[in-house]
């Protein structure tokens, strides 16, 4: 079963990097038109910009840029959008953007995909399937990207939320009504609250995954997800935030099955055949423990083709000639 897993494994990843150039460019025109969908949907504030061709232009512009500037067209559509309820909402909004922008590029800028995804996880109720694979495959760097990601999903949705608010011409104070904005979308508890899971349940699996035991990157997966779970339930308990139990037991479930198929997609490890090597320099002696991964290679077979010789044609007249004396001589 292993075996028949690993070999599976192997096509995939040999199939990807055959048409890298053609599964890159078609993937982020799916996920570009399933983010302007979402936004539409969400967004319903400009009917200029919420015509299915726009959309469709948007998302095949997405597939032609690279994850970063993906990000950025998305959140200017978002801010444009954001223009038709209230110029004070853009105004918070882009300054959020600053800041977000200058503590991306500070840390890291190259997990620019999770400011494009986490949204759609979010709505699909599926918060932990982008911190697992995360974890796993980039680790504790990758937290801000995750928490900007989480923010600019709870702004939307805030925004779509309180947008008779937000465009009220009651308070013509200026000073007020960004006060107002700032306090809803920043006292958002639930926001807080899933920023903290999704950072827990980070740095849970990345510190367990790097321990020596066996099965480390499984049971990180499993810790992982199960202390997020736990925190986010507890917390709303704790904050009087209405969720639902079925759901988020049902995402949990899921990440943890993508976080086991990528965890052994990246690194497959035989620990039946673990081997402790011991040697030693000039300044050190050196405990080693070291797991082979495994190394299946797909059978090769050769098919040789065999051709009947013909034999030459006095030979069957002889032969034919010999049985017939046989016979008369009998």
């Amino acid at each position: 079963m292993m075996a028949r897993l690993c070999l599976i494994r192997d096509k995939i990843k040999k199939i990807y990097t055959k048409y890298e150039k053609f599964i890159q460019p078609a993937l982020k025109l799916i996920v570009g038109i399933l983010v302007m969908y979402l936004l539409t949907v969400n967004l319903n504030y400009m009917s200029a910009l919420n015509k299915w061709w726009i959309i469709v232009a948007i998302a095949v512009i997405c597939a032609m840029l690279p994850w970063s500037w993906i990000a950025v067209l998305i959140n200017g559509y978002i801010l444009v959008n954001f223009s038709a309820v209230s110029w004070e909402v853009v105004a918070v909004m882009a300054g959020l953007y600053l800041i977000m922008l200058c503590t991306y590029y500070i840390f890291h800028p190259q997990n620019s995909i999770l400011l494009v995804i986490v949204p759609v996880f979010l709505w699909f109720r599926l918060p932990l399937v982008p911190v697992v694979v995360t974890a796993l495959l980039v680790g504790p760097s990758s937290i801000f990207t995750l928490i900007f990601g989480t923010v600019i999903y709870y702004v939307v949705m805030i925004v779509k939320d309180n947008a008779a608010t937000f465009a009220s011409k009651e308070n013509t104070d200026l000073l007020q009504k960004l006060s107002f904005i700032v306090t809803k979308i920043f006292g958002n508890r639930e926001m807080w609250l899933m920023c903290a899971v999704m950072a827990l349940t980070l740095l849970v699996i990345y510190i367990v995954k790097r321990r020596r035991f066996n099965y480390s990157r499984e049971i990180a997966v499993l810790l992982g997800v199960a202390a997020g779970v736990v925190v986010y339930l507890s917390g709303a308990v704790m904050l009087n935030i209405p969720i639902d139990a079925v759901r988020v037991v049902i995402g949990s479930i899921v990440a943890l099955i993508i976080g086991l198929i990528v965890s052994f997609g990246n690194i497959a490890l035989d620990y039946s055949r673990v081997e402790y090597v011991q040697f030693e320099d000039d300044d050190y002696y050196y405990y080693v423990k070291a797991v082979p991964k495994f190394a299946i290679t797909e059978p090769e077979f050769t098919v040789k083709k065999f051709r009947h010789k013909e034999e030459p044609s006095g030979e069957p007249e002889q032969k034919g000639q010999e049985s017939e004396d046989k016979e008369a001589t009998l």
